[in-house]
């Protein structure tokens, strides 16, 4: 964060609305270097509050208010490791007349209703609904080799001997309906390999044959995952008729 964030423009939303209240609070106040050094929350993290850009923490803006509104100095040291709100209570240590007491409330009710306004937000840009698509080539093709592993076993009819309670997942990888993780295929592999004779035991006798092999056969399928997961994604694209990218 440079050291001296471009102005926000209030009229672009509540973040940049905030985000300039609090620089015109902090106008001919404490510097950002001295309150970090002095509150120990980093330069970035201040600096970053008054971009707005991303929502801050709450402990910074609290940090913000308590320096340019407040007097840490004149805060009152009796029952500090006391207060119900470690952040935002420093208000209530100050003297009954200062306005920072006020100053802390106002503030962090504001910050509450502007985490609500944001989070009000997000559930209006939800993301897209689920979209019903074939299976595209390229998830065909993991598909099929990931049946050629299984047949090479002899066991294609008792899958349930072979991978156990990963067998439910199998079958869904199998049917089309969604595609495994890095440590599924793992498991898949060691799992046929093994059944095949193959000692992939770490602590067991070597089998060079066997790890190779290991290693080639994973590499082939989680190459075949990452196509079948852009394909997938373009699919679903299309059924939503946007653009599909060449």
């Amino acid at each position: 964060m440079p050291a001296h964030p471009r102005i926000p423009d209030p009229a672009t939303g509540p973040l940049a609305a905030f985000a300039y209240a609090l620089r015109q609070l902090g106008e001919g106040e404490l510097s950002i270097p001295i309150i970090a050094e002095r509150s120990g929350v980093s330069r970035a993290a201040l600096y970053a509050a008054l971009s707005g850009t991303r929502l801050p923490s709450s402990k910074t803006v609290a940090t913000l208010i308590r320096w340019w509104a407040g007097d840490p100095t004149a805060e009152s040291e009796v029952d500090r490791d006391h207060l119900a709100d470690p952040v935002w209570g420093w208000g209530v240590l100050l003297p009954l007349d200062h306005p920072g007491r006020e100053a802390s409330s106002s503030w962090h009710r504001r910050y509450l209703r502007l985490v609500r306004e944001l989070n009000e937000g997000r559930v209006h840009h939800q993301a897209a609904a689920p979209v019903s698509i074939t299976v595209p080539p390229e998830q065909r093709r993991f598909i099929d080799e990931l049946q050629g592993l299984i047949d090479s076993t002899g066991l294609e009819d008792s899958r349930w001997l072979l991978f156990g309670e990963l067998n439910r997942k199998v079958t869904s990888y199998l049917a089309g309906n969604c595609l495994p993780e890095r440590r599924n295929i793992s498991r898949i592999v060691m799992a046929c390999l093994e059944a095949r004779g193959f000692e992939l035991d770490p602590d067991g006798p070597d089998d060079d044959e066997g790890w190779d092999l290991e290693f080639d056969t994973r590499e082939n399928l989680e190459e075949l995952v990452a196509e079948a997961r852009v394909a997938r994604a373009r699919e679903r694209r299309k059924a939503r008729g946007g653009r599909v990218k060449s």
